[in-house]
């Protein structure tokens, strides 16, 4: 279960995937711009923070700014401790 205080924003075409049972304590933070999947028996402490991009444009590309976004995959039976940023 995701207890009370998350923030879940998924970006349109973005993914974001949870294999099986994952656990997070509270005010847990995931902001998806392409792609990030969480695996079977993930436990999160509280504060945790998960992002794939680092929202800030770096690169001008076809007359507008490009923001960088790299996958995000946790794997299986993995603990995310208090206040980790991913």
């Amino acid at each position: 279960p995701i207890c009370h205080g998350a923030s879940i924003k998924v970006n349109k075409n973005a993914v974001l995937e949870f294999m099986g049972n994952v656990t997070s304590n509270i005010n847990l933070t995931i902001d998806c711009q392409q792609l990030i999947r969480i695996g079977h028996d993930t436990m999160m402490g509280s504060h945790v923070i998960i992002y794939d991009s680092d929202f800030h444009p770096t690169e001008y590309l076809n007359e507008e700014f490009c923001t960088h976004t790299s996958p995000v995959c946790i794997g299986d039976h993995v603990w995310i401790g208090t206040r980790a940023m991913i």
